[in-house]
């Protein structure tokens, strides 16, 4: 696979735990279609309610016209999606048996349910396809964006991946001892842009000396990657890089808003 970069036009961030899930649940962003139910979010997974939050995010912060994105393709990236919900079922069943078990367990907790979702909420007509599910997601979801350029005709895409930091941690009573933090961005990649002001992602295979593997991090994550984009909002910019599980590598960079201004003038 050849060299790539995608300019990052818009990004978005969420950080969230089980109370701020709870409330978002019981509402839709402004931009979302009227002829959507407002209880929309009511059985879905808690990374597919922060998957909306830092989408919301994007598209509040950097004014996009969505209508200009419809045909857009969405990769959503969940890592162990479900697993909430999975403790409920087996409680569940353990106790009544398989009439216990909800019908909305299955769409709203497969690999695709993320992208689904948002694929109604912004009344997108392109495709969208949920990739990984597991430890090393975001890096399949990187894979997947860079795969699009040439079999899509649309400019650019949405790429959204999720995870909690930390993972929750419950009894067979549904009990929590400790207090999950669900991570969620949102990056708006456009493909054949020529100005990259704003920020890049870039691949190139591996073909790096030993001494620049080494200043290269073998994973990463995304809650790190939520934190440093929040460093924008204190005119911190954010480049980090890293190993793909695939054995390419990848850089991302977002730039805050006084190094923008100075690469514009």
């Amino acid at each position: 696979m050849p060299s790539f970069t995608a300019a990052i036009d818009a990004w978005g961030t969420a950080r969230l735990g089980l109370p701020a899930i709870a409330a978002l649940r019981k509402s839709l962003p402004a931009w979302v279609p009227e002829s959507i139910a407002g209880h929309f979010l009511k059985y879905a997974d808690e990374q597919t309610v922060a998957a909306v939050s830092a989408i919301d995010r994007a598209i509040q912060s950097h004014e996009i016209n969505l209508s200009q994105r419809c045909d857009w393709p969405i990769i959503a990236a969940p890592r162990f999606l479900g697993r909430i919900a999975g403790l409920v079922v087996i409680r569940g069943y353990d106790q009544r048996g398989p009439q216990s078990v909800s019908p909305h367990i299955i769409p709203q907790n497969s690999l695709h349910s993320i992208s689904g979702a948002l694929s109604i909420l912004l009344a997108s007509h392109g495709p969208n396809v949920g990739v990984g599910g597991g430890p090393e997601s975001l890096d399949d979801a990187i894979l997947a964006a860079f795969s699009l350029p040439g079999s899509s005709a649309a400019e650019g895409c949405w790429l959204v991946a999720t995870a909690w930091d930390p993972e929750p941690v419950a009894d067979r009573q549904g009990r929590f001892s400790n207090e999950p933090i669900c991570h969620a961005c949102a990056l708006s990649l456009r493909f054949a842009a020529r100005e990259l002001a704003g920020g890049e992602l870039h691949f190139r295979p591996a073909s790096t000396t030993r001494r620049e593997a080494r200043s290269l991090e073998p994973q990463m994550s995304v809650s790190r990657i939520v934190s440093q984009l929040e460093q924008l909002e204190a005119g911190e910019s954010c480049h980090l890089s890293w190993l793909l599980n695939w054995g390419g590598e990848v850089v991302l960079s977002v730039r805050a808003a006084g190094e923008r201004r100075r690469l514009a003038a």
